[in-house]
């Protein structure tokens, strides 16, 4: 009797010392226990508590399972052995343990919060979502339920329904950081970034040195409201905390990346590599970031082994990027198609606006951000000028800023209603484009820029189809059409193209008749170029110069002596770089000259100096090479397997100049050293251009426009008439059209489709 008075007296001061607080004596006082009576279940089940309050979860474990086999229905330790298991990460056994829990004692609050955390964990979201929701049922108070109810509804992409649940967690302890870090998830998910920030920073000032608060905070600044700076400023902080955290390294690296500060970027995933070195999509964003800077160390050796990993990839690289990484359109419609799982994955799908048949002028909506003094801005101009108003209502969508240069007026005028919504969500441009009632809905974009093209994910048009930003397949399964020529898509590259495609007869690549050529005559001595020899020159992206194509420029100008090759490099870096590579080869640097940026008519007035255009390969010349011809300036390309390395000779053959598309890196250098070398035949090829240019197919933006106005109707005909996507041959489509006119039967509706 004494003993079991001393045990009980011995207990009850060892949980007192564990209420508390006191650790170390409790476990004293429950060991002295366990000495007397080693079966004494209490004492045995709270040293396990003791253990997994001092992280030690392994000897948690194994104590309290020793104390269920004294005692195993106790629904408390079998909610406690479950704890000390999802700290471990062993979340199935978690999940076993607290239904155990919930088996014996069904009203048990804290066992069932705990079930829904092995749950989640376990991305058992709906069941954790029930889970959670029961318990806010019964406990409207526990911030901390509703806290991850919210947290699992938004990882279900449900935002909006993660918002209530998050603001219940707030208004009942608005002082609890991870709430409001998950409301300011919830918020940029849904585009309300500035709600975002605002949440954000309300954590951070409680809770200043979490590095994961500083990174979503960096996150919402770099893709939500575009202030890159403000963005690394953000990243720095957290990384102040824990310099090697992974996703702030990475995310600083775009920042920088965006802001083109290439060092920067390149030190930040070269960083990010050491932790995670068998990432592919973080080996491609190095390799991208080298190639802007003609950093080309290691390069053939860890693209071959991008290449070789990326048909076994779960992650993207990017899409982009891709293009001047690799010839292989089944290549890049993977990479897109694992960039639009990705991307898409976080909006929320909605039904297409229905289509409507009406007799009155078709709705045609093209969304950019760059409608302005833009390659993109500068090809599409005269294509939005020519469209026929009677028969289409043209709407720009523009998510760019408000630049009010030239190129941005002429559009202005060109449509009938230009839409700024650069500051609003894509989820908000949705509904405004369909209360528009739009018919057909073209995306510019593509995977380029900051990759907008969340509204058509959303669905914002009857139609939805991609044109002339990216060139390839986009992989998303919410474009019905590509605009493409059968250059640039022939018929053995059509299984790499997941959208059905429209075939212009023509190049797909507008340009702009009205562009003026500066009418000063420029000098070589003025640009650096000697007043004899050949000059080869080249403007596109230096990041489309791969170390190949640089190796055979340099053959070409060892073979053609006195001759030089004009490039466009505007950082020194590059410069030195490029000079220094063909130092290696024996070209003496001052060969290679680099032209300053001009204002485009002088651009193009200064293209007279030159003698030929030098393309790259594989990600080719696009609207250089339109420039550079409407210019007079002959471009040679190589034609290749991918839309990118196609365009150019898709324009050069629509400009009746097959001679200049050639098939191999041989063919190239020896038609180059050719021309070079045989100046008459260079000369007829030049002035034939110059004489024909203004009737040529290429430059014929109105015969163009038809085209494309022929492929609207008819996506719209089919899409109102109930019929399936097809692809769309325009030049057959005209015909059939064509013969029916001549036969009397002339409603434009009641095309073949």
């Amino acid at each position: 009797m004494k003993s079991s008075q001393n045990t009980a007296n011995g207990f009850a001061r060892a949980l007192a010392s564990h209420q508390a607080g006191d650790l170390p004596s409790a476990r004293r006082g429950y060991l002295e226990i366990l000495r007397a009576s080693p079966r004494h279940f209490d004492a045995k089940h709270l040293l396990g508590v003791i253990a997994h309050q001092q992280g030690e979860h392994e000897q948690a474990v194994k104590l309290i399972r020793e104390a269920l086999l004294l005692s195993p229905r106790i629904a408390s330790a079998h909610n406690n052995v479950g704890s000390a298991l999802l700290a471990l990460g062993r979340h199935q056994e978690a999940k076993s343990s607290f239904n155990k829990a919930l088996g014996l004692e069904p009203g048990y609050i804290e066992a069932r919060y705990n079930l829904g955390n092995a749950l989640f964990a376990l991305r058992e979201l709906e069941q954790a979502v029930e889970v959670f929701s029961a318990v806010t049922l019964a406990l409207p108070d526990h911030f901390e339920a509703w806290n991850n109810l919210g947290t699992a509804l938004l990882d279900l992409k449900r935002p909006q329904a993660a918002l209530e649940a998050l603001n219940h967690a707030v208004s009942i302890n608005p002082t609890y950081a991870p709430a409001l870090f998950n409301r300011g998830n919830a918020y940029s998910a849904s585009g309300a970034h500035n709600q975002a920030l605002r949440d954000l920073d309300w954590a951070l000032a409680i809770d200043g040195e979490d590095v994961e608060y500083w990174r979503a905070k960096g996150d919402v600044l770099r893709k939500g409201l575009r202030n890159y700076q403000a963005a690394i400023e953000a990243y720095d902080r957290g990384l102040h905390f824990r310099p090697e955290h992974l996703n702030t390294l990475i995310g600083k690296g775009q920042a920088h990346y965006l802001l083109k500060q290439l060092e920067h970027a390149i030190d930040c995933y070269e960083r990010a590599l050491k932790i995670t070195p068998q990432d592919m999509h973080l080996l491609g964003n190095l390799l991208l970031a080298r190639l802007h800077l003609c950093r080309w160390e290691e390069l053939p050796k860890l693209l071959d082994g991008l290449l070789h990993a990326h048909p076994f990839l779960d992650e993207h690289i990017n899409p982009f990027g891709l293009l001047s990484l690799t010839d292989s359109p089944s290549l890049q419609l993977a990479d897109s198609t694992r960039f639009q799982n990705t991307y898409s994955a976080a909006i929320a799908r909605g039904p297409r606006p229905a289509p409507r048949l009406h007799n009155g002028r078709i709705r045609v909506g093209y969304v950019s951000e760059d409608f302005m003094e833009h390659p993109v801005g500068r090809q599409i101009v005269q294509l939005l000028e020519c469209h026929d108003r009677t028969r289409y209502e043209i709407f720009a969508i523009s998510l760019g800023p408000e630049t009010q240069d030239t190129v941005q007026e002429r559009i202005r005028c060109a449509v009938e209603h230009f839409i700024s919504v650069g500051d609003q969500s894509d989820a908000d441009i949705a509904v405004l484009m369909r209360e528009l009632q739009l018919d057909v809905a073209i995306d510019l974009n593509g995977a380029t820029g900051n990759i907008r093209n969340g509204m058509f994910a959303s669905g914002c048009a009857p139609v939805q189809a991609s044109y002339l930003g990216y060139a390839g397949s986009s992989g998303a399964d919410f474009f019905d059409y590509l605009i493409a020529d059968r250059i640039v898509v022939p018929q053995t590259a059509r299984p790499y193209y997941c959208e059905q495609l429209v075939y212009l007869p023509d190049s797909m690549m507008p340009g702009d008749s009205t562009r003026p050529v500066a009418s000063r005559k420029f000098t070589r001595s003025e640009h650096g170029l000697p007043e004899t020899g050949f000059v080869f020159r080249c403007y596109n992206s230096v990041n489309k110069i791969l170390p190949e194509t640089f190796d055979l420029w340099l053959r070409i100008l060892a073979q053609t002596p006195g001759s030089v090759l004009w490039l466009t490099a505007n950082r020194a870096e590059v410069r030195d770089n490029l000079r220094i590579e063909a130092g290696k080869y024996g070209i003496e640097p001052s060969r290679l000259v680099f032209a300053d940026v001009l204002s485009l008519p002088d651009h193009l007035a200064r293209n007279q100096l030159a003698d030929l255009f030098l393309d790259t390969f594989p990600f080719g010349a696009h609207s250089t090479a339109n420039e550079a011809l409407w210019a007079g300036l002959p471009v040679l390309t190589r034609i290749g397997d991918s839309f990118a390395s196609r365009v150019c000779a898709s324009q050069l053959l629509a400009a009746d100049m097959p001679e200049l598309v050639v098939t191999s890196a041989q063919d190239y250098l020896e038609t180059a050293v050719r021309l070079a070398t045989h100046p008459s035949e260079l000369g007829e090829l030049r002035q034939r251009l110059l004489q024909h240019r203004d009737h040529l197919r290429l430059f014929d933006t109105a015969r163009l426009t038809r085209h494309i106005e022929s492929a609207y109707l008819t996506m719209h005909t089919r899409v109102c008439r109930g019929l399936p996507e097809v692809d769309i041959d325009v030049q057959a489509i005209e015909i059939e059209s064509d013969q029916r006119l001549a036969a009397h039967k002339p409603d434009c509706l009641d095309i073949p489709v």
